[in-house]
């Protein structure tokens, strides 16, 4: 088999009950990377979502990103939900209609600062 079809063949032989498109998940996951010093990224994404709105979320990370990434450096995983906001009793808005990102992974970057030197 050439390398071509060979992530094909593999996808083939996973039962058809373990297969799972991007497209038919509940969740919006989206993965940030970030490095201190730099703003926080959209590295990966899935589920359901619009360029547009994928900005939007990539924006309101930025701004919450003291409290959003303070793992340290890395890859973040996050649900993200749209809050519809709160309004009150004669429309005013209490609470502001945005995303709520919750975290659910973190996985430290490996930036080679800790790489062992080796000579040759």
């Amino acid at each position: 088999m050439n390398e071509v079809n060979e992530p094909k063949a593999q996808l083939e032989a996973v039962p058809l009950d373990c297969k799972v498109m991007p497209s038919n998940l509940d969740a919006l996951m989206v993965e940030f990377f970030y490095q201190a010093g730099d703003d926080p990224f959209v590295c990966g994404v899935t589920g359901h979502v619009t360029t547009e709105a994928l900005f939007k979320i990539e924006a309101e990370a930025k701004q919450e990103s003291e409290s959003l990434f303070d793992k340290g450096d890395g890859s973040y995983l996050f649900e993200a939900t749209w809050f519809s906001g709160q309004y009150g009793e004669y429309g005013q808005c209490e609470l502001p209609p945005g995303w709520d990102l919750e975290w659910v992974a973190f996985e430290e970057a490996d930036l080679g600062h800790n790489a062992e030197i080796t000579g040759g």
